[in-house]
């Protein structure tokens, strides 16, 4: 469950008062509850908002050296949220998949 700690929205991504974005780090939240707080397509590893990758989901299945190293597959899709996320300034939150629709944040990268 996301902390229940009085947040603003900067570049609609629900933050605290004191600008951190509202998980913790080793914590598991689903995918709903942390897109309501990061926003972007719910079905995707990268899901984007206005132009930006706001979050990356990832297994160790497929990305042994997650979250230091994201693997990108193939596609117009992935490889443009890959491409965005290369080139943008600002840190994501990270989650790694620990069981059906349970993800544990790793922390900002």
């Amino acid at each position: 469950m996301v902390d229940a700690i009085e947040h603003n929205v900067l570049w609609g991504i629900k933050v605290s008062k004191t600008g951190g974005i509202m998980f913790k780090i080793g914590s598991s939240y689903t995918r709903k509850e942390i897109n309501n707080i990061v926003g972007g397509s719910m079905q995707v590893y990268l899901p984007t908002k206005i132009g930006e990758v706001v979050a990356a989901f990832l297994t160790k299945d497929y990305d042994h050296q997650s979250p230091k190293v994201i693997l990108v597959g193939h596609g117009p899709l992935i490889e443009g949220a890959a491409n965005h996320l290369s080139i943008q300034p600002s840190a994501i939150p990270v989650f790694l998949k620990k069981a059906f629709n349970s993800w544990e944040y790793q922390g900002m990268f």
